[in-house]
């Protein structure tokens, strides 16, 4: 072969095998693929936690909390952290969550973590609505209400009127109401739950805990029924 061409020839095969590398390595994007459970994503966390809770973890998310119903002695315990703006949380509590509740009952504790993310400016206010309707013994009610309504406030520019006014629907003290999203009552206890979130390994909504096995995305119900019915199982 003329040695003019062999160096030529050498040189194209370098670049075509560098080319094939980069082809091989490129990251496959997943975020769009069919199956994949919507969620609101927060940002990433440095390390993954397991998919299963330790005894001391699963206490941890329980400690404490004020947000809950149901049977603190029930067999299955499920932990929510949840944003009352993120439209799949409001997905899954106005179907899945009832479906549960239905079924299972007496079997369920419930335990709801505010989890409000950075790009929803409404989420703090409607959470502090909720803990503020709490002290009046409705909490519940303003949570499913919330939910029920979200497309009504999610992308005011101060939504706080409209709460008010699903208290007065609610035959809540508007004005004990006001006084207390005034004061942010409630505030501490959010950032509390924050912090909970991120040493749990939480970073998207709605994320849940089931006896410490950990669900992610509006999963439908059959999803939370094989968790539990396993959990049933066992005992």
């Amino acid at each position: 072969m003329n040695q003019k061409i062999m160096p030529l020839m050498i040189g194209l095969l370098v670049v075509a095998a560098f080319l094939a590398g980069r082809v091989a390595t490129k990251p496959t994007k997943v975020d769009n693929q069919p199956g994949n459970q919507p969620v609101a994503q927060a940002p990433a966390q440095e390390e993954e936690q397991p998919a299963v809770l330790g005894a001391s973890d699963q206490e941890a998310l329980t400690a404490g909390a004020t947000l809950t119903k149901g049977n603190p002695e029930a067999p299955v315990t499920i932990v929510e952290f949840s944003d009352y703006q993120c439209p799949y949380c409001a997905r899954y509590s106005t179907t899945t969550l009832r479906q549960i509740m239905d079924t299972y009952g007496d079997d369920i504790y419930y335990v709801w973590r505010d989890y409000p993310l950075g790009f929803h400016p409404n989420a703090v206010p409607a959470a502090l609505a909720a803990r503020c309707a709490g002290q009046q013994g409705k909490y519940w009610e303003m949570h499913d209400q919330l939910f029920v309504n979200q497309g009504n406030w999610s992308e005011q520019e101060n939504a706080r009127e409209f709460f008010v006014g699903l208290a007065s629907e609610l035959d809540l003290d508007t004005d004990q109401l006001s006084q207390c999203l005034e004061k942010q009552v409630g505030k501490t206890e959010i950032e509390a739950d924050l912090k909970l979130a991120r040493e749990m390994g939480v970073r998207a909504t709605p994320t849940f805990f089931v006896n410490g096995q950990k669900l992610e995305g509006a999963q439908p119900f059959e999803q939370f029924q094989a968790v539990i019915e396993a959990a049933l199982d066992q005992e």
